[in-house]
């Protein structure tokens, strides 16, 4: 967003009052503060502040492919192990230690953004030039903002020090609070989100899209609600015995009321209640408010396809243009697109990390391309839907398993979606085909076409893939950059994106923000929840928008059996629809279920065992190069703090098993 508060310029003097940090956690405030009376001389540097409460958000871009969030769980895999994506590897592989812990997110998106906010609200109650109206609803954002960083906090290492205030520079130690009990932690979040409700905007537009309103308040709290009803933190004993036994045993710290215990093992049916009350009021509230799922279907691109295709070929890529335009529209473009509850500015280089090598090619001189490096695992892939709404595995009118490699040939692959009609039919494998739309908009694979047309050239052709040639998009030697996999993600591509002959783009003009929340979290939120209580009814109803706007059969009652409950449902489709997203992260963790999705081996298609291999070579199922040591541990439910976060604090104590 051109005008998004998160592109806003924030003075300098407001960095450097932010990055007065002492190397504690809790980054107690600074003594001097005369940069603070400067800061609220006027309007504008009061409301400069204000962003200023907001700049640790871009800290964590969860769409960004490094980021661990994003790229370690069973989605995609990056190339080799380097400093780059080390922390995500080694979350992978289940090295994570003391050493390689990540207080990089503890400080940067949770307690810097925390210490900045309560000094912004003992600012702003002596800023001038402000109305009251003003003074309220700032500090309301800034309120709400002290909850959220707690709560990016407490979701990723669990029950964490509760900062109520800003503490004093003379603060020692010992005097530091610890560890806080997981419902402590959680019901001040709440109280925080609570307390800034009722003085919050009902919603932000134009250039102020992306401050704190009550549309982003509520989808938070109702965040916030489903996480403490999930297994994670609702009837979970893992941490009640054993090497993972945890406890406050340091400096005496005991959470008011909760004593030493960090986690309550019993379970209490009445935080899914809650849970579902706050996301049907957040469903609610913000479709009163104009929000709703992208339903787009009059796309231009639709004017340029082949004159042979049917009506029926021109649905369903109806559906695979909606899908690439709603997460990559922006809430003030010209089509109103009132998918995005919350998001940045910043898009973070997902785009480059998925875009094909060699683009434009000029005899041996590359002129423009991606880092063809973010791979979509064959795990991934089985998990996106067939034309029929199921699971590959689990579509009895799909392809036998034994057939899932094989070449498609040209009499199923004339009936494939493609914008220009030119795919390559003798290397399209029958796994490949007769998938959802979602599969063709964010997934791209050998022999398919990638984006709707990523150069401007003559005869309009279409990008095709060739995965297994080194010369083009396949892997050559000595050259680390490529596909670990065999495919492409092609998600953060906008449709319009195009390369000139010269190597140039236009992707500053078509970069989209980041979603944090989308519509469809809201609809789907809603949905676990009703699962959870039994409520069939109720959970069709929210599930099936999601469906059906993805060009997906609604599901029935009678789809739901022993076999595949609502709960599978509801976490499939969560899966499919916020594919790299920096969602599933979290997801796979509340549910307790690392064991079942990240215990490994991720595999992909035969890419490295011979360069330029034949295409019954290149379409085996083998375990990636490098990942063969994937696997679960249940310490990596949390994060662990650096060993210099723990020694420095009398009451700091480190995550379980690490």
């Amino acid at each position: 967003m051109k005008h998004n508060i998160f592109n806003k310029l924030i003075l300098c003097s407001l960095l450097m009052l932010a990055g007065l940090t002492s190397c504690n956690y809790l980054d107690i405030v600074p003594e001097e503060q005369a940069t603070t009376d400067d800061a609220i001389k006027r309007r504008e540097l009061t409301l400069g502040y204000l962003y200023s409460c907001y700049h640790d958000l871009n800290n964590y871009v969860p769409t960004t492919y490094t980021n661990e969030d994003a790229a370690s769980t069973d989605e995609y895999v990056l190339v080799n192990k380097s400093n780059w994506n080390s922390n995500a590897y080694n979350t992978q592989n289940n090295q994570r230690s003391q050493e390689t812990g990540g207080d990089w997110h503890w400080r940067y998106c949770g307690y810097d953004g925390i210490r900045t906010c309560y000094m912004f609200l003992e600012a702003v109650q002596k800023a001038p030039e402000l109305t009251e109206e003003e003074r309220a609803t700032w500090s309301a954002e800034a309120t709400f903002l002290i909850g959220y960083y707690h709560f990016m906090v407490l979701r990723k290492y669990g029950p964490c020090p509760i900062m109520d205030k800003a503490y004093d520079p003379n603060t020692t130690p010992a005097e530091m609070p610890g560890r806080s009990h997981f419902d402590a932690v959680t019901a001040f979040i709440l109280q925080k989100i609570d307390d800034a409700m009722p003085l919050l905007k009902d919603r932000y537009s134009g250039g102020e899209w992306g401050r704190i309103d009550k549309v982003v308040a509520k989808a938070v709290r109702a965040r916030v609600l489903l996480t403490a009803a999930s297994p994670q933190w609702n009837g979970n004993t893992l941490y009640e015995s054993g090497r993972m036994k945890w406890e406050n045993y340091k400096g005496g710290w005991e959470t008011p009321g909760y004593g030493k215990q960090l986690v309550n093992p019993n379970y209490d049916q009445q935080k899914w209640i809650d849970a579902r009350d706050a996301c049907e009021e957040a469903l609610t509230f913000a479709k009163q408010q104009g929000l709703e799922l992208y339903t787009k279907s009059d796309f231009s691109e639709l004017d340029d396809l082949p004159a042979s295709y049917t009506q029926e070929q021109k649905d369903f890529i109806k559906y695979i243009l909606r899908m690439r335009y709603a997460v990559m529209s922006r809430a003030n473009d010209t089509d109103k697109c009132q998918e995005q509850v919350w998001g940045l500015a910043q898009q973070g280089s997902s785009l480059w990390a998925g875009l094909p090598h060699k683009i434009i090619m000029d005899g041996d001189n590359i002129k423009a391309g991606g880092y063809n490096g973010m791979a979509p695992t064959l795990n991934a892939i089985k998990q996106f839907y067939t034309r029929n709404g199921k699971v590959p595995a689990e579509d009895n009118k799909y392809y036998d398993k034994s057939e899932w490699f094989q070449v498609a040939g040209e009499k199923i692959i004339e009936k494939e979606p493609s914008f220009r009609g030119k795919l390559n039919a003798d290397a399209i494998i029958k796994l490949n085909t007769n998938r959802e739309p979602r599969f063709y908009a964010w997934i791209a694979f050998d022999g398919g076409e990638y984006g709707v047309q990523l150069t401007e050239n003559k005869d309009n052709a279409a990008f095709i893939l060739d995965m297994r040639d080194g010369n083009k998009q396949g892997r050559k030697e000595g050259n680390d950059d490529y596909s670990y996999t065999g495919y492409l993600c092609q998600k953060w591509a906008h449709p319009a994106l195009r390369f000139t002959s010269s190597g140039g783009n236009n992707s500053d003009k078509y970069s989209a923000p980041t979603p944090l929340i989308r519509m469809a979290e809201l609809y789907l939120n809603l949905a676990e929840c009703e699962a959870w209580l039994g409520h069939t009814d109720a959970f069709l109803k929210a599930i099936n928008p999601v469906r059906e706007r993805a060009g997906v059969p609604a599901l029935k009652e009678s789809d739901i059996t022993a076999s595949k409950t609502a709960t599978d449902w509801v976490r499939n489709e969560r899966f499919v629809e916020f594919y790299s997203e920096g969602i599933r992260y979290y997801d796979v963790r509340r549910w307790m279920a690392g064991e079942e999705y990240f215990n490994g081996p991720y595999t992909g298609l035969n890419v490295a065992e011979v360069y330029n291999p034949s295409v019954s070579m290149f379409n085996k199922e083998v375990t990636i190069n490098q990942y063969e040591s994937v696997k679960w541990d249940d310490r990596l439910y949390l994060m662990p703090l650096y060993f210099n976060e723990v020694d420095k604090s009398d009451t700091m104590i480190q995550a379980p098993g690490y």
